[in-house]
C-alpha cells in the first residue's frame, strides 16, 4: 500500500558514456507516480553524448539537475558528488541502464534491486 503522503525523495543517477540508455532511465523515473522527485544525473567524465542528453533531459523537466564531473572518477565519487547536490534527505540511487516498471500497486520499483539510502542531516 503507498502511503497517501510520500516525503520527498532524490534519486541519484550516475553514468558512464551511458548515452544510449539515460533518457530511457530518466523517463521511466520520472513516469513515476512519487509526487516530489528530485534527479541528479551525474556525468562521470563521459566521452560520449551523455552530458549532452543530460543537459536535454534538466532543460526539459525542472526537477531534473546535472553533475558534471570534468573526468571520470568512479561511481563511488559519482554518488558522493551526487549525494553533496541531494535536496532531500530520503536519497535512492539508480544506475543509468536501468529502468524502472510500474508495479501492480502503481508505485515504480526497479527492475533489479537498488537500495534506498537515507541520508544523515550531517552531510
Amino acid at each position: 500500500m503507498v502511503p497517501s503522503r510520500l516525503p520527498p525523495a532524490t534519486v541519484l543517477i550516475p553514468g558512464f558514456n551511458e548515452e544510449r540508455v539515460l533518457a530511457g532511465t530518466v523517463r521511466s523515473v520520472l513516469a513515476s507516480d512519487h509526487p516530489d522527485l528530485e534527479v541528479i544525473i551525474i556525468d562521470d567524465g563521459s566521452t560520449d553524448g551523455t552530458l549532452r542528453v543530460a543537459e536535454e533531459l534538466a532543460r526539459e523537466h525542472s526537477n531534473v539537475r546535472v553533475v558534471a564531473l570534468g573526468r571520470n572518477r568512479g561511481k563511488a565519487a559519482a554518488l558522493n558528488a551526487g549525494m553533496r547536490a541531494a535536496s532531500h534527505d530520503i536519497v535512492v540511487t539508480v544506475d543509468a541502464d536501468t529502468v524502472l516498471a510500474q508495479t501492480p500497486c502503481g508505485c515504480s520499483s526497479p527492475r533489479s534491486s537498488t537500495p534506498a539510502t537515507t541520508r544523515s542531516r550531517a552531510m
